[in-house]
């Protein structure tokens, strides 16, 4: 595993990146805990690792219909969605940041012409508030969504499985063999199925969701903060 080397470096080997969203490119997984020990918590339980785990890489429909079993809720998938959505849209809309050094990382990326794109178990509303209010938004061609996937696979997917980025890159028009892809995700199992697929990749470190800094040994490249050069 090699440290991450600056985006001029990174284009003479790599004609496209593929970026997660929560806990790669946005500082963001606080508002999710908060979002899942308020939701939780006036109903009496308590958020686990393995819940955490779960809703991170699976879409929201396919989080609410957990959340509903595991928990016995007497509540449609679209109340548990709303709820959710409803205590994070102004986080995403107007504070949530990005990583550090993601802005001028990506600034420089485009610029030695690296297609960028964005695949991500966000929905599309709040995807596109956060990029927009970090001025990020205009970088990329498109915000690939596991909702989208859902809908558009024979197969019902999530973010760890091959499939789903072998999808993004062509919704994303970054299309090309997934070796000369880079895919930047923060979970071990997102960065394993897509080295699965065939991509290189980069485990980027969060402190609060799932990614950290011991067992990426299998990744290309892993990081703390974007490297500027």
């Amino acid at each position: 595993m090699k440290a991450l080397p600056g985006a001029k470096d990174l284009s003479k080997k790599y004609s496209g990146f593929l970026f997660d969203l929560d806990g790669t490119l946005l500082d963001s997984m606080h508002a999710w805990v908060e979002a899942d020990r308020s939701f939780l918590g006036k109903r009496g339980f308590e958020v686990t690792p393995d819940y955490t785990e779960f809703v991170k890489t699976n879409s929201a429909e396919r989080s609410a219909i957990y959340t509903i079993e595991r928990f016995n809720l007497d509540m449609t998938i679209d109340e548990v969605i709303a709820e959710w959505l409803d205590f994070v849209k102004d986080e995403y809309a107007h504070h949530i940041k990005l990583k550090e050094g993601a802005g001028e990382f990506l600034r420089q990326a485009a610029e030695a012409g690296i297609r960028l794109g964005a695949a991500t178990a966000l929905d599309e509303g709040n995807a596109l508030s956060a990029l927009k209010n970090n001025r990020i938004l205009d970088y990329f061609g498109r915000v690939y969504t596991l909702s989208e996937h859902d809908t558009d696979s024979e197969i019902s997917s999530n973010k760890t499985e091959p499939d789903f980025y072998l999808a993004a890159i062509k919704a994303c028009g970054i299309e090309d063999d997934p070796s000369r892809i880079l895919v930047f995700d923060d979970v071990p199992d997102a960065l394993k199925a897509a080295k699965e697929a065939g991509f290189a990749v980069c485990g980027v470190y969060d402190k609060v969701g799932t990614g950290a800094r011991s067992g990426l040994d299998f990744c290309d490249y892993s990081i703390i903060s974007f490297p500027i050069s």
